[in-house]
């Protein structure tokens, strides 16, 4: 993942308490995630990338900027997820 505004590295994990961890310097935590994938699977992270490749298909990422207005940018900041009035997200409910 790359941050749009500063167009380094980041990940975000989700912590045991449910909350998020969001970081810039993900090399350390992508080399546990990698152990980890090993340790529990007994595949080294490509293996197992290539397996979940073959059982799912291969994942395209596609981003689409858009401008938004000064107006517009204050909305966005303004919002809140009680705001949000639907049942799907990204086309799951």
């Amino acid at each position: 993942m790359v941050s749009a505004a500063r167009r380094a590295p980041v990940a975000t994990y989700l912590r045991k308490d449910g909350s998020v961890w969001t970081t810039d310097k993900d090399g350390f935590i992508m080399s546990l995630l990698a152990a980890e994938i090993t340790a529990v699977t007994g595949s080294n992270p490509d293996e197992y990338y290539s397996a979940m490749v073959k059982k799912f298909g291969q994942p395209y990422y596609a981003r689409e900027d858009a401008a938004a207005s000064e107006e517009e940018r204050a909305r966005l900041r303004k919002l809140c997820p009680s705001d949000i009035k639907t049942e799907y997200l990204a086309g799951e409910k």
